[in-house]
């Protein structure tokens, strides 16, 4: 199997960082942006199997960038989990209305985003 790639959207650099370092120490490549304009292009270019997405960022926020990702040949049933300073039961409705695959309040817990990843394993493209 090959290894996994993972997105992650973070407006913060330094918290985009960590999150990578994250998801490398479960093994998978990790791809970062800066804001959904970004990692639009970036998810065309490289099909990633998993995507953490900030829901405040300039430019395009999360929710917009989801809008777009899913109308993209080939990245349709892409997984993207939210990830937000906002826990509210509001927030969270919001997301999973929007059609994310889950929601991860900031700071993230690093064994949540591990059993992300590490889901990847399991999980096979049918797209």
């Amino acid at each position: 199997m090959s290894t996994p790639t993972v997105l992650v959207i973070e407006d913060y650099e330094a918290a985009r960082k960590a999150m990578c370092l994250i998801v490398r120490s479960y093994g998978a490549t990790a791809i970062g942006a800066a804001d959904g304009e970004e990692a639009l292009a970036l998810a065309a270019a490289h099909k990633p199997d998993l995507i953490f997405c900030d829901i405040r960022m300039p430019r395009m926020d999360g929710f917009e960038f989801l809008k777009h990702l899913r109308a993209t040949p080939g990245l349709l049933s892409v997984p993207v989990v939210a990830m937000s300073g906002v826990g509210s039961e509001v927030e969270v409705a919001h997301v999973e209305s929007a059609g994310f695959a889950g929601h991860l309040m900031k700071p993230v817990e690093v064994d949540v985003v591990g059993a992300y990843v590490e889901a990847l394993g399991s999980r096979t493209r049918t797209e």
